[in-house]
């Protein structure tokens, strides 16, 4: 089987290649062989240029799935989703090529957050509060400035990338004059992820995680993180009302954030597969072959039972490393209070000897030319 991982510069596209590379022959797409990580992993059987930042230059990716007659094309951010069903009708064109996202039309609820705390408010699920104009209405010590979308579509085809979210303290009211953002209410806890993969608002398989440290010490992005395998009841209620609500067909990750009393707020749905998905590899769950079962056209492939299934935290090496950086240089004016103390590093170290994202033993040049460029 012939397959198309997009956007081989990030960690999920490396672990999808990895899982994948030792059956089948993968192929990578990116924006340049130097900066893309997966590129240099044994099991890349080649590599289609194009630039992420307009949808015409997916052209070059059309005429690459013709010529090697590609049959299964995986978009990995939300970017190359929305590019992918731009061109839904013209891959479909060729009869041999399945692609493994869903529509945009179901995508819209996720990549967009107005629509989905309309979502939210009709269906009676939690969520920060949020303001548009101004941060009055808010009562939280800190207010999160976020985009309504994590990359804008312009008129002329090009992909435009908005900017992180800002944080401020809200002693006063403050003023938003950005249409295309919005005040987040910013509440104290932890954050949880529930993954899975659905048919038709189905869950085909599923397990959550547990943010233990945060790419920005802020708190956003993960760089460690830890499996659950039996999380608590209230998540699994919500997260199956919002799958079924959605009818959601594909990989999903619905991030809460959960407070000292137990509540559970939604942060955001992602209609893509996540930065931890190798997370899933190593705690014995097998998404990677329910995605071949849910979008190829092969024979069904195995499922792991779930008895031989285990907890385990992942650290992202790369991540965590520019967490500590972050750390050294400072709060700026923009940090929220759980910004740590310098010293907290030293108790983080222990983390470098959890199991690792990026670095391999039987595949260890990604990590090698990605320090070496770096």
């Amino acid at each position: 089987m012939k397959i198309l991982i997009l956007d081989g510069d990030n960690f999920q596209a490396l672990r999808l290649l990895r899982d994948l590379g030792k059956e089948h022959s993968v192929y990578i797409g990116g924006k340049t062989k130097k900066n893309t990580l997966s590129y240099y992993s044994r099991f890349c059987n080649g590599f289609v240029y194009y630039q992420d930042d307009s949808i015409n230059e997916f052209e070059k990716v059309l005429k690459f799935i013709q010529s090697k007659r590609i049959d299964l094309i995986i978009p990995t951010t939300e970017r190359s989703c929305a590019i992918v069903n731009h061109y839904r009708i013209d891959i479909q064109n060729f009869a041999f090529c399945s692609i493994a996202t869903s529509s945009m039309r179901d995508l819209e609820v996720a990549f967009d957050k107005s629509k989905t705390f309309d979502f939210c408010q009709k269906n009676n699920i939690k969520t920060p509060l949020i303001e548009f104009q101004n941060s009055e209405k808010i009562n939280s010590k800190f207010v999160v400035l976020k985009a309504i979308t994590s990359n804008k579509v312009l008129f002329n085809g090009k992909i435009v990338k908005t900017d992180v979210p800002e944080y401020f303290k809200n002693d006063k009211p403050l003023l938003n004059n950005d249409n295309d953002k919005f005040f987040q209410e910013h509440i104290k806890g932890s954050s949880v992820g529930f993954f899975a993969v659905c048919n038709k608002g189905e869950i085909l398989d599923s397990y959550t995680h547990k943010r233990i440290l945060d790419t920005n010490p802020s708190g956003s992005g993960s760089c460690v993180r830890k499996s659950i395998l039996s999380p608590n009841k209230d998540l699994i209620e919500i997260s199956k009302k919002i799958i079924q609500n959605l009818n959601w067909n594909g990989p999903i990750m619905l991030e809460y954030l959960q407070n000292k009393q137990g509540d559970l707020y939604l942060l955001e749905i992602n209609g893509r597969l996540w930065g931890s998905y190798c997370l899933s590899s190593y705690s014995g769950i097998n998404f990677t072959n329910l995605l071949l079962n849910l979008y190829s056209k092969v024979p069904k492939k195995n499922i792991i039972e779930k008895s031989k299934r285990r907890e385990v935290i992942v650290t992202n090496e790369v991540l965590l490393l520019y967490r500590w950086i972050r750390i050294l240089k400072g709060p700026d004016k923009n940090s929220s209070d759980k910004f740590p103390k310098r010293l907290k590093i030293i108790s983080e170290l222990k983390f470098l000897f959890a199991k690792k994202e990026i670095f391999s033993t039987f595949d260890p040049l990604p990590i090698l030319r990605f320090l070496w460029i770096k």
